[in-house]
């Protein structure tokens, strides 16, 4: 993408499972591209100062789910700036499994290709963030008669889905 001007310098949050090699790595990479690293930040202390001062809180939780990795974080509030205090997760578990677990409550696999299949099971995990139960139609713009193995998918069966095993031997 082009900004249509020189970038002077780029502040860039990484997630806080990031060691020093992988920090180490990403400077590099931008040293190749011409790109000044003015800062590099933990992506929750970048989110919590965008966020700004949220009344008299002191110390916040910043979950975040991206695509392919959980991360969850603790900051505090100093003087003027937000502090990661502890910071852990998982860079294999992200939202993209979340989908898939989904995609088995569609069973049998509705006939679209894979794309729109992985966007539909993304809406209706979406849909469950907020609610205790979704139609599917709902979420398809042209249904055209199409039968779905589940009309409707209920908060309590994608929790019961959603258990992942860890490597450790641990649920």
């Amino acid at each position: 993408a082009t900004l249509g001007q020189p970038v002077g310098g780029a502040v860039i949050a990484v997630p806080s499972t990031f060691d020093q090699h992988q920090r180490r790595a990403l400077g590099w990479a931008c040293e190749l591209a011409n790109l000044e690293v003015v800062q590099l930040l933990h992506a929750s202390s970048a989110l919590a100062h965008a966020l700004g001062p949220r009344g008299q809180a002191r110390r916040i939780a910043v979950v975040d789910l991206g695509a392919g990795h959980l991360e969850v974080s603790l900051l505090e509030r100093g003087a003027g700036a937000w502090n990661v205090i502890a910071a852990a997760g998982d860079g294999i578990l992200g939202g993209l499994d979340f989908d898939r677990r989904v995609i088995e409550l569609l069973q049998p696999k509705p006939p679209f290709d894979d794309v729109h299949v992985t966007v539909l099971a993304e809406r209706v995990r979406q849909a469950l963030s907020s609610t205790q139960q979704i139609r599917i139609s709902q979420l398809l713009r042209q249904r055209g008669g199409i039968a779905l193995g589940a009309e409707v998918i209920r908060r309590q069966q994608h929790d019961e889905t959603a258990q992942f095993q860890r490597f450790d031997g641990h649920s």
